[in-house]
């Protein structure tokens, strides 16, 4: 369904891995609305995948940490905009309350089985039915095809500063062989491997295949005590870089890196976006929808009788899923990637 439209809302908010997803469907919107005013709304946390864009006219910041009071002041600044096409891509209560504010004429959503929190009530327009546990980005290429956009030909873009190359590039001054980075982080307990398990991976990635790890993880207090565990049980040297970059310098670092390791959370989809070969850890999370897009076949998951179960958090199996991912696993998909870069 062709749409006349001039200015346009794209509203994703949410998970940096759901922004980074959502990338190849604003490529092919932006294709097919070449002289539109094209405005994202999005997170502050995710503000970062897509700053210094050229092809983004305006970016929204939504204020998540006070949504439901700020709401009503945030929809009449949007409404104000006088959008002609809202798009949610979001699918939730929030999204539908966003895209409804826009008062734009056509507000397009996902099917009724795809939506969740009411949120078909707020579109006017639906895309045909399709697999919910389809990946996150043939979905939204689903949606595309529903607007007759243009194809896509398979390129994430991301823009760096002089200042942030220039960062990145001292971290990699610091190491005698090619970078992996190891990231050790998740936003839930259920996705997080272990942390003598990623020690024993650093010494083989180090000691036996020669290459340099760049360890990242969040600043939380969590991800921190892993990384003081990891290096108390490491008998090699690594680059430590947990809790030391913000967004935008992880990504620089991570855009030179000749392989990613990681669980299932952002920066593993920022990687595979960015062509790094990407090796996946999944255990509760369904790798069919929210494995990295590029590596789909690098993943490592059990497919235990009770995975996938989306749960935050596993106190009864004590993370079994995660648990069953062996150290050999891991350097048996690290050869395999290593041995086609050669």
């Amino acid at each position: 369904m062709k749409i006349e439209a001039q200015n346009i809302c794209l509203v994703r908010v949410s998970s940096i891995g759901d922004v980074v997803n959502t990338i190849p469907f604003f490529s092919r919107l932006r294709k097919g609305y070449p002289d539109a005013h094209i405005s994202w709304v999005i997170e502050p946390k995710s503000y970062p995948v897509l700053e210094n864009n050229p092809e983004i006219d305006e970016i929204i910041v939504f204020p998540r940490n006070n949504w439901v009071k700020g709401l009503r002041s945030f929809i009449r600044q949007l409404h104000k905009r006088k959008y002609d096409l809202a798009l949610d891509l979001h699918r939730i209560l929030k999204s539908g309350l966003i895209t409804l504010g826009t008062g734009a004429k056509y507000r397009v959503g996902f099917d009724f089985k795809r939506s969740r929190e009411f949120n078909w009530l707020f579109t006017n327009l639906k895309i045909p039915p399709g697999d919910s546990q389809m990946h996150v980005v043939e979905q939204y290429h689903e949606y595309a095809d529903f607007l007759e956009l243009p194809p896509w030909y398979g390129k994430w873009r991301f823009y760096f500063t002089e200042e942030e190359k220039s960062m990145a590039k001292k971290n990699y001054d610091q190491l005698s062989g090619q970078a992996v980075m190891v990231n050790i982080g998740a936003s839930e307990d259920a996705k997080l491997w272990f942390p003598d398990r990623f020690a024993h991976l650093i010494e083989a990635l180090e000691g036996d295949l020669k290459l340099s790890v760049i360890l990242v993880g969040g600043k939380s207090k969590r991800e921190l005590e892993m990384g003081r565990e990891i290096k108390e049980n490491c008998g090699l040297e690594y680059l430590d870089r947990v809790g030391s970059f913000n967004l935008r310098e992880l990504m620089a670092v991570m855009s030179g890196c000749k392989l990613m390791i990681s669980s299932d959370t952002g920066p593993m989809h920022l990687s595979s976006a960015m062509g790094v070969p990407t090796i996946g850890l999944f255990g509760a999370q369904s790798p069919r929808k929210t494995a990295p897009y590029n590596y789909q076949d690098y993943v490592i998951y059990k497919n235990l009788s009770c995975s996938p179960c989306f749960k935050k958090s596993c106190w009864w199996r004590k993370r079994r899923c995660m648990r069953e991912i062996t150290v050999d696993d891991v350097l048996t998909q690290v050869e395999r990637v290593m041995s086609k870069r050669i």
